[in-house]
């Protein structure tokens, strides 16, 4: 999508990239944590070579200490709780843009329903309007923002096309 076509789609691109990172962020800690408590227990066990005892004390000697990823999970995870409803109200802004856009591309909302294309695209933005319950966790919250986003996206990026088609048809 080419930038700067509205700010708004701008800023809940932004959102969506910003909580995706740090799901990832929290994703990449959780199996460091796991990997650390693992290999702890297995130090400890009796059953592990003089090998794998040199070979695991070693690595336990690089990165940080559990108790300082712990921190950071705790940081992003609250990070992630800010960043979502920040997305979601995001989201609204970007979907009623996108609906300017396509409405401004066909000459008007009487015109949209003559486009299939542009028509499809308007109900989309409509189909994605309800926000994710907040009974959902925040991995489903996070993906339903990123279907939105991708529809979003879809729609920007057909709205030369889109133009194209209500410009020859006037012509006619």
């Amino acid at each position: 999508m080419p930038s700067g076509i509205d700010i708004r789609i701008d800023a809940f691109r932004e959102a969506v990239e910003r909580a995706s990172s740090l799901q990832s962020q929290l994703q990449m800690l959780e199996c460091s944590i796991f990997l650390k408590e693992e290999n702890t227990r297995r130090l400890e066990n009796d059953h592990v070579s003089d090998y794998e005892r040199h070979w695991l004390s070693e690595s336990m000697k690089h990165g940080e200490h559990v108790h300082w990823l712990r921190i950071r999970r705790v940081k992003a995870e609250t990070a992630l709780r800010k960043a979502l409803p920040q997305a979601i109200e995001a989201k609204a802004s970007a979907l009623d843009a996108v609906a300017e856009l396509l409405i401004r591309a066909v000459g008007g909302k009487a015109s949209l329903l003559t486009f299939p294309f542009a028509r499809h695209h308007y109900q989309e933005m409509a189909r994605h309007r309800p926000g994710p319950s907040l009974r959902l966790g925040q991995a489903a919250r996070l993906a339903h923002l990123r279907k939105t986003w991708k529809a979003i996206d879809f729609a920007v990026g057909s709205l030369q096309q889109i133009e194209f088609e209500a410009h020859d048809e006037s012509s006619r």
